[in-house]
């Protein structure tokens, strides 16, 4: 079962009624201190608009939910990491597939010339990464590739029967413009 994106034309042209929706309330995305009460309410306001709506609700459950940042910054930061280090050699190549030479050569010209521009952040993030390659053989790096292929069955047993899962995006209100200028 590949992963494939695109569809997205067709799916608006022939929606889903809102009677044969079936949605999964991601249990851990109402859980938890790190929800703020008023997005934990406006989501259940959100909910109760799509009961109203004749939409079908059941609870469902990631039990490694709390992980999945973690495990997603270390897979991302590795693979980073070695995307630098192999100087784009691997980059949207399958195995056994030749190296796009063009690609290779304009990432290594590019990143001579940000090298010196980087900021610190992204920075970080490539030096976590090449850690998490280098420590322990790559022991890390393979275990956090474990870890997000486990997260990845969770999602896929929780959307067995259910067409989408709902969580809020983001635990906590956005800061106002006014917040957000005074730091």
């Amino acid at each position: 079962d590949e992963y494939s994106v695109g569809g997205y034309v067709e799916a608006v042209s022939d929606p889903i009624e809102l009677e044969e929706l079936n949605v999964g309330i991601l249990e851990e995305g109402l859980e938890g201190d790190e929800v703020t009460d008023p997005v934990r309410e406006q989501t259940k306001t959100a909910i109760d608009r799509l009961s109203d709506e004749g939409v079908t609700t059941e609870t469902v459950s990631i039990k490694h939910f709390e992980y999945e940042p973690s495990v997603k910054n270390a897979v991302s930061a590795s693979e980073l990491a070695d995307h630098w280090r192999t100087g784009g050699a691997a980059y949207r190549r399958a195995p056994g597939e030749p190296v796009d030479e063009a690609y290779q050569s304009s990432f290594a010209s590019r990143v001579q010339s940000l090298n010196s521009s980087l900021g610190l952040g992204y920075k970080s993030r490539l030096m976590v990464g090449a850690k998490l390659i280098n420590e322990e053989n790559g022991r890390l790096y393979t275990r956090a590739q474990a870890a997000r292929d486990l997260i990845r069955s969770e999602y896929q047993e929780a959307l067995a029967d259910v067409d989408v899962l709902l969580s809020p995006a983001n635990p906590v209100t956005a800061p106002s413009a006014a917040e957000g200028m005074a730091g």
